[in-house]
């Protein structure tokens, strides 16, 4: 998903910032894995976008204890939203995702508009391994 907005973001040629929220730990390095996946999808379209780890803004703060569980925070964000917002989201991926944007949120460092980029997964609320965490 990180990837894919890095390439929308260039081939818009916006320079909107784009905070990637590592939920899993897949790759040892987050920001070189993501370049180099940007860089392939863009020449899929013929275009050289030249984009370096160093351009990436990641955090690693909510990956927890690893790939595919749950967190404390994360917990807490998927309840948040869910009723605040009536709006459902996992609480392995995108709840993770949204508990780092919370944080980020909290200590001040983001501005103006911020949009979270939720891409589903709500199925896992009725996963009895997940759900009785919630």
């Amino acid at each position: 998903t990180h990837a894919g907005l890095l390439v929308g973001r260039a081939v818009a040629g916006e320079a909107t910032r784009l905070i990637g929220i590592d939920v899993g730990a897949i790759y040892p390095d987050p920001p070189d894995a993501l370049a180099r996946l940007a860089n392939e999808a863009g020449a899929l379209i013929g275009l050289d976008l030249g984009i370096e780890p160093d351009d990436l803004e990641i955090t690693t703060d909510q990956v927890g204890p690893g790939y595919a569980v749950p967190t404390d925070a994360g917990n807490d964000a998927v309840r948040l939203l869910a009723t605040t917002e009536a709006i459902l989201t996992d609480p392995v991926y995108s709840g993770k995702g949204l508990a780092g944007c919370i944080d980020l949120a909290q200590r001040g460092q983001l501005q103006g508009p911020v949009v979270f980029w939720h891409t589903g997964g709500y199925h896992a609320l009725f996963d009895p391994t997940f759900a009785s965490k919630l």
